[in-house]
């Protein structure tokens, strides 16, 4: 049977952590270590006694937020996608999304389209969820490939997609998350592409 694939963007595919990091160190916090990690998802809760509006707005009028870097080599994502439909649905506003295509761009990397959507909703009234992304754009006899780093995203996308694969992509925000039979866990890329091979 053949597949489509539906990936998180930021901290699956792009280093968005490592990015804000360096952009924290370099405005707000020069002490933070050089192997500093994020611990939450949410920056406010990593950073409380950081204006986080400010600081986002900061950082994603900055040049670190188009330059992001790969969290998996170019030609492993395209030889994973190749010949497959291949959707990208990242949290962040839609008045941002051309700059994550920008991006992308840089890695050249093999998509067909990129989406906004998720738990998130940026106060943005009716902002789309994943599952919505999904269902508007499945062809029906595809096995459905959907990979995200929020347990919320994957809880949602397991209870409104029927019969759709999911996958938790640990990271530290989530690692001391309980595991849900709704998803499988993956440590990263290669782990992700054994699993999708099982797939038949």
């Amino acid at each position: 049977m053949e597949k489509e694939f539906y990936f998180d963007v930021d901290g699956v595919i792009l280093d968005f952590e490592g990015a804000f990091v360096d952009f924290i160190r370099d405005t707000y916090r020069p002490e933070l270590p050089q192997d500093f990690r994020l611990k939450y998802w949410e920056l406010s809760k990593e950073f409380p006694d950081i204006d986080m509006g400010e600081g986002w707005e900061k950082f994603v009028g900055s040049e670190r937020f188009t330059k992001l870097s790969l969290l998996v080599s170019k030609n492993t994502f395209n030889k994973l996608t190749n010949g497959y439909p291949t959707y990208l649905v990242t949290n962040i506003p839609q008045d941002l999304i051309a700059k994550r295509k920008q991006n992308l761009s840089r890695h050249l990397l093999n998509y067909s389209e990129l989406y906004c959507a998720g738990h998130w909703d940026f106060g943005i009234k009716e902002y789309p969820s994943k599952s919505g992304i999904i269902n508007q754009l499945h062809e029906k006899g595809k096995h459905i490939i959907f990979l995200d780093d929020h347990p919320t995203n994957c809880k949602e996308v397991a209870a409104n997609v029927p019969g759709a694969h999911v996958f938790l992509m640990t990271r530290l925000h989530n690692q001391d998350e309980a595991d849900d039979p709704c998803w499988t866990r993956v440590s990263g890329w290669d782990e992700l592409i054994v699993c999708v091979d099982e797939i038949i």
